[in-house]
């Protein structure tokens, strides 16, 4: 991610070719697209344009949570509210990269009617 932000703010080509060499390391790692920890992969996909990767990765993560809402085996564990706020956050976060959000058209409001 680190790679894509640097060539989004130099627009270096160097740092987008290096992010994409790592990418296509990551996955090929065994378990990549079956691992919970891979959510930073799967932002880094989306921010890539890979939306393949990215998407396959949030499947797998959704997939993983419970009825409680939550992406441990007990919601009350001290961990579970926090792992949970961020798996939700990196997937927003990927959601935004994949769907940006379309700005809504800027409505001025009523101005001051003149009679005359």
């Amino acid at each position: 991610m680190a790679l894509l932000e640097l060539h989004h703010t130099t627009g270096s080509e160097g740092y987008r070719e290096a992010a994409l060499r790592v990418l296509d390391f990551l996955r090929g790692c065994a378990g990549v697209f079956e691992s919970p920890m891979a959510h930073k992969v799967a932002r880094a996909a989306a921010m890539a344009g890979d939306a393949e990767t990215a998407r396959r990765i949030a499947d797998f993560l959704v997939s993983q949570q419970r009825e409680t809402g939550c992406y441990q085996e007990d919601p009350e564990a001290m961990d579970s509210i926090d792992q949970t706020a961020e798996i939700a956050v990196w997937l927003l976060q990927i959601q935004r990269e994949l769907d940006p959000p379309v700005p809504s058209p800027a409505v001025e409001p009523p101005g001051p009617r003149v009679a005359g």
